[in-house]
């Protein structure tokens, strides 16, 4: 397997010994801002099993919870029901995740999977992909490669409450060269049965960094 990292030298791997040495005994409170509050762990991962995002998305625990909040200024926390954002726009400035702001070495990948496209009934193109970006210097989303559009989840009336998953993967090799062909706005098909843990082993990921999730469901018909 092919990890597509540059050539490491003992410059970086030194670099690398400190930016972990960092992790392991820095308090990344980023600000003091609710957006950026976790949910303890022990009631993270309870939510995710309750939802069954732990088997049917993820397998391995995530450290970290990604933090968003949607239009309307809502926090997501762990199942929450809103509306979709709108666009990528708002959610590279209500999207983060706990990491040295300051540390641009350190490179993430992020992407919102559907679980239940397209009914809760029959799931067959789950996972199905509605966003991924990689090479995310920190937490500069705006700064990222994007390789599929953001499409805003949109599930049709009568199909149940469906789940969205936000996953943060931590890169391996710093900034990485990915071989995947690019995902428009209107494109479908392509979309169809990803698979956030293929992606991850191909490219040498280990567990995910950070996760949260939302639901949202198709409004009622209006009759009059």
């Amino acid at each position: 397997m092919s990890l597509h990292c540059p050539n490491l030298g003992l410059g970086y791997v030194l670099s690398t010994a400190c930016i972990l040495v960092l992790f392991l005994v820095t308090n990344f409170s980023l600000a003091d801002d609710g957006i950026l509050d976790e949910m303890p762990k022990k009631e993270r991962i309870k939510m995710l099993k309750q939802w069954k995002i732990i088997p049917e998305c993820i397998f391995i625990k995530p450290r970290h919870e990604v933090l968003v909040k949607h239009e309307g200024d809502i926090p997501i926390k762990f199942g929450t029901e809103v509306k979709p954002a709108a666009d990528m726009a708002w959610l590279t400035q209500n999207m983060r995740w706990n990491n040295t702001p300051e540390d641009l070495k350190v490179y993430y990948s992020a992407m919102l999977v559907g679980l239940d496209e397209p009914s809760v009934q029959t799931p067959n193109h789950r996972e199905y992909l509605y966003w991924l970006v990689t090479n995310i210097p920190g937490n500069r989303i705006a700064e990222c490669h994007i390789i599929a559009e953001y499409q805003r989840p949109n599930p049709d009336a009568n199909t149940g409450l469906h789940r969205y998953v936000y996953i943060v993967y931590r890169q391996p090799c710093g900034k990485m060269i990915y071989k995947e062909k690019h995902i428009d706005v209107g494109d479908i098909v392509p979309r169809y049965n990803f698979s956030n843990r293929i992606f991850a082993d191909k490219y040498g990921y280990a567990g995910p960094y950070a996760v949260n999730f939302f639901t949202t469901k198709s409004p009622s018909p209006q009759y009059t």
